[in-house]
């Protein structure tokens, strides 16, 4: 597992790239139709 910090430096990295990020399981859950059914 990656810790906060990589993570968010990570993000920093791509946002001034404009390199676009997305969490593949909520895109998972998306297209079989479940996201509605996910309480956080």
């Amino acid at each position: 597992m990656f810790n906060k910090k990589y993570v968010m430096e990570r993000i920093k990295q791509a946002k001034e790239k404009n390199i676009p990020m997305t969490n593949y399981g909520i895109v998972i859950a998306y297209l079989n139709g479940i996201l509605d059914k996910i309480s956080i």
